[in-house]
């Protein structure tokens, strides 16, 4: 009796041990994937407007930097707010 009690204690520990690390991970796949999102729609906006000013230098120049920075900016407080807070 006691053996079966402990069997299903070790397998409940690691259900719970599973379980915890699947929803790290998956926390990390959503992070990572709204990252990717956030690139896309950046690049999807901003290529189209820098083509359009290519003809404007310094305001090509200023939308293509902005756009770069912002896309950084997201990504990185994306991946790195969720662990400061934890």
């Amino acid at each position: 009796m006691m053996k079966e009690q402990l069997d299903a204690l070790y397998l409940l520990i690691s259900l719970f041990i599973f379980l915890y690390y699947y929803y790290i991970l998956l926390h990390i796949i959503i992070l990572a994937g709204l990252s990717v999102y956030n690139v896309v729609v950046l690049c999807l906006v901003g290529v189209p407007i820098a083509l359009l000013l290519k003809d404007q230098l310094d305001a090509s120049y200023l939308l293509i930097s902005l756009f770069i920075f912002f896309t950084t900016v997201l990504t990185i407080c994306l991946v790195m707010v969720p662990k400061v807070n934890n």
